[in-house]
This record gives C-alpha cells, structure tokens and sequence, in this order.
C-alpha cells in the first residue's frame, strides 16, 4: 500500500503536478479552454505601456468595473474574469497580453458573448489609452 503512495506521490512530482492543476481548473470553473480556441475572434489593440504596467492597469481597471477576477496568471501574463455589464448579463472573459517591446504591449480580450468582449474592451482600453497627467 506504501509502496503505491510513494509510486504516485514521484509521478506527481515529476510531472510537475500538471494533471492536478488542469483537474483543479476544470472543478473550479476556470478551465477557459473553449476561450482560447476564440482567440482569432479577440478584440485587439496595442498600447504604449510596457507589459507589467499595462498588467497592472487592466487588473486595476476589472476592479473598478467590478468584474470577478478568477485567475491570474502573473507568468504568461493572461487574465481570467467574468465581466459583468449594467444590466447585470455576464460572461467568462480571457485577457492575454504579450510583450511587442519595451514600450508597447499587445491585449487581446476574448468573451463568448459579443456584447461582454465590447464592453469589457471598451473600459479596458480606454484606461490603457488615458495618458498620465504631468506636473
């Protein structure tokens, strides 16, 4: 019986612990497979903001529109939300941002429904565009 344990427990170590982790997903709703297939239907723009301040204004900005942040990922940069609109419709929402270069960042937002993917593009990136105010 010890012997199975020990057996599992060096499969699980060496495999990085990964079939938990999709398992884990998958029971709390954060499996977002069926989003990334949409990614050629995503809501791209490109901002001049490096990746870890435009990161940080996008999770700042879910906040103040009182989305439900799932699961970040601080690593591959994407964001994992439900996006709630006025009338209090929502939708899982995939935001992945990737480095163009120091300066310039590309985010794409992906929902299933068409009307969340706009909306939360629309606050998304009307935060990122607001230049700061110099004094």
């Amino acid at each position: 019986m010890f012997k199975k344990y020990v057996i599992f427990l060096c499969f699980m170590i060496f495999s990085g612990c990964s079939i938990l982790h999709s398992a884990t997903d998958t029971i709390m709703g954060t499996y977002s497979k069926g989003l990334e297939r949409q990614r050629d239907k995503a809501i791209v723009k490109t901002v001049d903001l490096g990746i870890d301040e435009c990161f940080e204004k996008v999770l700042a900005t879910l906040d103040n529109i009182d989305a439900d942040v799932l699961k970040v990922d601080f690593y591959n940069y994407t964001i994992f939300t439900v996006v709630y609109k006025h009338d209090y419709s929502g939708a899982d929402t995939k935001i992945f941002l990737t480095s163009e270069s120091d300066q310039k960042t590309k985010v794409e937002i992906i929902a299933l429904s068409t009307s969340i993917k706009e909306f939360a593009a629309d606050r998304i990136f009307s935060e990122l565009d607001k230049k700061p105010i110099k004094q």
